[in-house]
């Protein structure tokens, strides 16, 4: 009867150790989208569609022969917009790192 429980006992340990093997890693993890760049890219849209914005409403454009002063920051607002679009579609097609758990914060660094 001693006999039984221990090779049960043995059993579990080695079922247990097989299933810890199994596990993906933290680092081997991947989320099916890349988030970061897509929050990124959308805060460079939201930037520049501010920017373009404000300039547009607050300068006078001009036209393309003889530009008013809210022309250049007009254009470049609609070059940031269409720059964050590209980076969000990039995260949107790309699969990107799983997030990770450890928090580091500025009052545990000692200091």
């Amino acid at each position: 009867m001693r006999d039984c429980k221990l090779i049960a006992r043995g059993d579990a340990r080695t079922i247990d150790a097989g299933l810890e093997e199994r596990r993906p890693r933290e680092e081997d993890r991947v989320q099916d989208r890349d988030y970061r760049d897509i929050v990124g890219g959308m805060l460079v849209a939201a930037f520049g569609a501010a920017a373009a914005l404000y300039s547009f409403a607050h300068y006078r454009l001009g036209s393309v022969v003889s530009m008013g002063p809210g022309m250049f920051p007009t254009a470049l607002g609609g070059l940031l917009v269409v720059g964050g679009f590209l980076i969000a579609a990039g995260g949107v097609l790309r699969r990107g790192p799983a997030p990770t758990s450890s928090r580091s914060s500025p009052r545990s660094s000692g200091a």
